[in-house]
């Protein structure tokens, strides 16, 4: 009987390289340059693209399919995955995004423009195929994945998956028209509209539904929160919705090029809200619920040494739920922004709501679950450093914060707000750091 492949680290080591050195770290460079007022170089437009590629594909794609290849064919009992295949699907994407983001910025400062232009194209179709093959290596699966009655957990990550596996297709669509575009074109960047619509895809349709479903089948158990025994589906199928009209009406708006909003875009953001305000008061942060354990031991249920109050660990994995809780503080800031720019004169700047959703909500909680959950995936009962999971919260809190409220501030031309901007990227590379160096020796160590 053939075993599941163990946790490719691999790809974590790859996103995080990725993260640190391409997305941040260009981000450090834009932000910084824009918060001290010097002069652009002529790929800073090129440079900006790319930097947001890097953080949605590199950084967060490559953490959620690092995850999802190791964790979903064990919950879904299906037949293990071939280590050839998720080795094509790894090389894919990041030679692919290595090619692409490399020719992208070349491209303003060597003369082989056909050669560079036909680099990004052919690194976007790259990208494309390592997703098509992640999408082909779950979906079936997914499908015809009948959880066991009673199996909560297991039940409650498919709704949120299945949406995300559907625009993750819709995605690796989006992208191979893109790069082939470029290469056809004469422009010197990515179409904005479509790369915006490619963008949205990603964060609405990937990453926040993916982010849901992992939430709602491991709070239970690392947090002790409230078991999934709520409508799930229900809430799944409204964010869906949303999701569908917000896409749809952003497309109709950015193709067009019309300044007038769409009203299926408000409905799309009304209903998205709706879900996921639905969905945070269903996790019961809050506690306002009994926890599901009480049903089954008393409340002293560990005589000896009792586990942390909110946590089902005894802290040797830090304090992730600090991370977890402030990344869907985040969210609910983000969705409040969204609203808000709906009804007021002048909309909230779209730079800090993304990076609301981002680095405030995406960022923290990748921060919060890695070290929580690769050492479970090493067979490891600890993170290497505890320590180091605090430090690292107070750094992405502190670059979050820093690089989102000067932006809504008219008067961040002056002062600690024009300078927390201008460092607000170096501080997130030094969180993302801090992840790496623990997770590094964490594995060594198991």
């Amino acid at each position: 009987m053939k075993r599941h492949l163990p946790l490719q680290t691999h790809i974590i080591w790859c996103a995080i390289a990725l993260g640190l050195f391409g997305g941040f770290g260009m981000g450090a460079h834009l932000v910084y340059y824009l918060a001290f007022g010097l002069p652009p170089g002529k790929a800073f437009g090129a440079m900006i693209q790319v930097h947001g590629h890097l953080q949605l594909l590199g950084w967060t794609g490559l953490f959620i399919i690092g995850v999802s290849l190791f964790k979903l064919p064990r919950l879904m009992s299906t037949r293990p995955l071939s280590k050839i295949l998720v080795r094509l699907i790894t090389i894919s994407i990041v030679f692919g995004i290595t090619l692409k983001s490399t020719a992208h910025i070349l491209l303003f400062y060597l003369r082989y423009e056909d050669t560079l232009r036909m680099a990004v194209a052919f690194g976007g179709l790259l990208e494309s195929t390592g997703i098509l093959l992640f999408f082909s290596a779950i979906f079936r699966n997914s499908v015809t994945f009948r959880p066991q009655t009673g199996a909560y957990a297991a039940a409650s990550i498919k709704p949120f998956l299945m949406i995300s596996l559907i625009a993750w297709l819709f995605y690796a669509l989006i992208n191979a028209f893109l790069g082939v575009e470029f290469y056809r074109s004469m422009a010197t960047l990515q179409s904005p509209a479509w790369n915006e619509v490619g963008t949205e895809t990603y964060i609405h349709g990937v990453l926040l539904p993916t982010c849901f479903a992992f939430s709602i089948s491991t709070f239970p158990i690392f947090l002790r929160l409230r078991a999934p025994t709520w409508p799930v589906l229900r809430v799944a199928t409204l964010y869906g919705l949303g999701a569908v009209f917000y896409l749809l009406g952003t497309a109709v708006e950015l193709v067009n090029a019309s300044d007038s909003t769409n009203p299926v875009r408000v409905v799309g953001v009304c209903l998205r809200a709706a879900a996921i305000v639905y969905l945070i008061v269903e996790l019961d942060f809050l506690r306002l619920r009994m926890p599901w354990y009480r049903k089954f031991r008393s409340k002293q249920d560990r005589e000896n040494r009792p586990p942390r109050r909110h946590a089902g660990d005894y802290g040797q994995y830090g304090n992730f739920e600090w991370l977890i809780y402030s990344a869907y503080a985040w969210l609910l800031l983000g969705v409040v922004s969204e609203v808000l720019s709906l009804v007021i004169n002048s909309p909230l700047p779209s730079s800090a709501v993304r990076h609301f959703y981002l680095l405030g909500f995406v960022t923290h909680l990748i921060l919060g679950m890695a070290v929580r959950l690769v050492p479970g995936f090493l067979g490891s009962s600890r993170i290497a450093f505890p320590f180091l999971v605090r430090l690292s919260f107070a750094l992405i809190l502190l670059s979050t914060i820093t690089r989102t409220f000067p932006v809504l501030v008219p008067s961040s031309n002056h002062g600690l707000l024009r300078i927390g901007y201008g460092f607000s990227g170096v501080i997130a590379m030094a969180a993302i750091a801090l992840l790496g160096v623990n997770l590094f020796a964490t594995v060594r160590r198991a």
